[in-house]
């Protein structure tokens, strides 16, 4: 639903907003979003659930999602009064909105130390799963939540250097085109009009996977970094914690900052934490791995507190 009055390159001080969302807590970056069509509000709504805050809590950031009849640009998106972008594609225009979350998630968020990882939960056993981008760590976290697990994170996993424990960050899960097929089940049912704005990635919320929904913080005990190989065999290999120390460097966001803190919290974590490498060809065939290996260590944390 477009209004064809408001030109995208206008501030939205006078447009007629047709939704605004609840407010929305991505760990320290709070925000709402306003949109010109009332379905897209209603999406955004639903798939930023998660997120929710409580109702005492004022948004810091407005974004607005405008749509218009202007050409060639009939799509912005607008922070605290700025236009941040504008596109001929709305797609892109909501992709971006996403983007511009996390990101500020993640900058608002510097108390915590945050690894690029997802993060997931059974049995009282915190599992941390870090790699680079395009190694299949959501595909990996949406089997582990179809098979029980309960979820923290598919991106930033936010540890706190005073007591160790993951904070969740119930962003939806963003699966990929590739893994489409393999996640079918998961397709989610978007209206007819949204549908071509979601055509680069489903977000899919917490509760359409598992009715467990979010872990409770936890100190990790596990940490596999998964990597995805098309046709390869899916094994699991125990790695050193120098080893996966290095790669957890690597993977800390903005880790020079505070280079002191950073380090000595993951290595209080690392040596609390049993590491492994874990090669992806069939997701059934990983998810069983890690599903098995988190058995044996809630089994062993089970006795040892009798």
């Amino acid at each position: 639903m477009r209004d064809p009055g408001t030109s995208v390159h206008e501030p939205p001080t006078t447009i007629p907003w047709s939704h605004t969302t609840r407010t929305f807590a991505a760990l320290g970056h709070t925000f709402r979003i306003r949109t010109t069509d009332t379905r897209l509000g209603a999406y955004l709504d639903d798939v930023l659930a998660g997120l929710s805050a409580p109702e005492s809590v004022s948004p810091e950031t407005t974004y607005s999602f405008v749509t218009t009849d202007s050409e060639p640009w009939p799509y912005a998106l607008w922070v605290n009064g700025e236009r941040i972008g504008s596109s001929g594609s709305g797609a892109y225009i909501l992709d971006y909105l996403f983007w511009h979350v996390n990101r500020h998630a993640i900058e608002r968020t510097p108390n915590l130390l945050l690894l690029h990882a997802a993060g997931v939960e059974r049995d009282g056993v915190c599992v941390v799963l870090p790699a680079a981008m395009e190694n299949g760590k959501t595909t990996l976290t949406a089997g582990l939540m179809r098979s029980g697990f309960r979820y923290y994170t598919d991106e930033a996993v936010a540890i706190d250097p005073q007591d160790l424990k993951v904070t969740p960050y119930a962003k939806p899960l963003s699966i990929d085109p590739g893994s489409w097929g393999v996640l079918a089940d998961l397709e989610p049912d978007i209206d007819e009009s949204v549908r071509p704005l979601v055509v680069k990635q489903w977000q899919v919320p917490v509760t359409s996977i598992a009715a467990s929904g979010l872990a409770e913080p936890l100190i990790p005990r596990l940490i596999i970094n998964p990597q995805y190989r098309a046709g390869a065999v899916t094994e699991l290999r125990p790695v050193r914690r120098a080893e996966m120390l290095v790669m957890l460097m690597d993977l800390t966001f903005s880790f020079r900052e505070d280079p002191a803190r950073n380090m000595a919290v993951l290595g209080e974590v690392l040596a609390r934490c049993d590491c492994y490498h874990l090669v992806v060809g069939d997701l059934e065939t990983a998810c069983a791995l890690v599903s098995d290996i988190v058995a044996r260590l809630s089994g062993s944390t089970t006795r040892s507190s009798v």
